[in-house]
Order: structure tokens, then sequence, then C-alpha cells
């Protein structure tokens, strides 16, 4: 009755909350530029404000880190896809490997570092806010 009232359907009253975009495809990524040396970011996917989610993949040349990030809101999870990792929050240090995962509130300055003198590392890194 209120949506008859309104001059709409169910469908159309919720479209604003409807996916558009499903698949992301690999040139579409967004390069992250202001990188320390020895790391590159990209983006996997755009409107991550809308979404909530910023999904990132980060690739860490021998012995690189990434910059400290400082306690914000949110969690952050990673799934490394190749190499050896320290993840550090505040002054812990976590070692995983290729397969491993982690998950943490955000509520740690929080870096990764790439423990191995010789091979890259690549993590799938994602903030959810």
């Amino acid at each position: 009755m209120i949506l008859r009232a309104l001059g709409t359907n169910l469908k159309e009253f919720f479209s604003d909350f409807e996916e558009k975009k499903v698949i992301y495809k690999k040139n579409e990524r967004v390069p992250i530029y202001d990188t320390p040396d020895g790391i590159k970011e990209e983006l996997l996917m755009t409107d991550t404000e809308v979404k909530k989610i910023e999904p990132i993949i980060v690739e860490l040349e021998p012995m690189a880190q990434t910059e400290e990030e400082n306690y914000h809101e949110g969690s952050e999870f990673g799934y490394i896809l190749e190499g050896n990792i320290e993840l550090w929050l505040d002054d812990v240090k976590y070692k995983a490997k290729t397969g491993d995962a982690f998950y943490f509130k955000a509520d740690k300055i929080h870096y990764i570092k790439n423990s191995s003198k010789k091979k890259k590392a690549r993590v799938l890194w994602i903030e959810i806010q």
C-alpha cells in the first residue's frame, strides 16, 4: 500500500541496494602509487567506500615492508598467496607463509614485511570498514 502510494514497486524501491557490477577484470585494477620502495599495490575493485571493503593485492620485494598504518575503524584480513611475511601489530610480530591467513581489528599500528632475502611475497589484503 505504501509503495503504491509512492508510485513504485518493491524492486524499484530497493534498486539503490542492487549490486550493479559483479565482475572486476584484472585490467581494471587501480594502481596505488604512494607506496614504499619494493611495494606494488593494486586496488581490485572500484566504489570501495560504498561497499565498505577495500581489497588490495600487495606485492613485496625481498625484505620490503608496507608503511605503518595507524589505528583506524574496522578490521583487516589477509591471505598469503606467495612467500613468507611478518605481520606486525603494535610491537608484536606474527609469521605467516603461503596459504596462511590473518585477521585483526585495526586498533593497532600495523604493517607487513616480506621476511625473505631472495623471494617476492604476494598478499591479498582486505580492509573491512
